[in-house]
């Protein structure tokens, strides 16, 4: 559903980007847990959705998406063994890169800017998360 909305490029930035914020979420809630997995950037796809929904005009509780987001929010808070800072964190960097990009397609700031700034995102969530390993 994100893809075909933000193009390729976009879509694996924004993956990227949330890949790494669910890392660094989960080094700062959990340092010393070991975590696998890429729940973090699906938090991400889904909180790009949710802002790509809302600049449309969708209500992203309509749509299902925010039932969603919340209902796997509650399950990595109910059940033990679920990184809680990677969801949390990869929700945070889809939603900001999501928002870039809006910002992007709605010529408050140019496209070639919005792929930057998201690529130093990536930078800087990837510098934090190493500083805090």
């Amino acid at each position: 559903m994100l893809e075909p909305a933000i193009g390729s490029v976009r879509f694996a930035l924004v993956y990227l980007v949330s890949l790494l914020a669910g890392s660094l979420g989960a080094l700062i809630l959990s340092p010393n847990a070991v975590t696998v997995g890429a729940s973090g950037a699906v938090f991400g796809l889904m909180g790009a959705a949710a802002v790509e929904l809302r600049a449309r005009g969708i209500n992203p509780f309509e749509t299902g998406i925010g039932g969603l987001i919340l209902f796997n929010l509650a399950f990595s808070f109910i059940f033990s063994g679920i990184s809680i800072g990677g969801h949390i964190g990869g929700l945070i960097g889809g939603a900001v890169t999501g928002f870039l990009f809006l910002q992007a397609d709605e010529r408050r700031l140019p496209r070639q800017a919005a792929v930057g700034l998201s690529v130093a995102l990536a930078a800087v969530v990837a510098a934090a998360a190493i500083s805090v390993a």
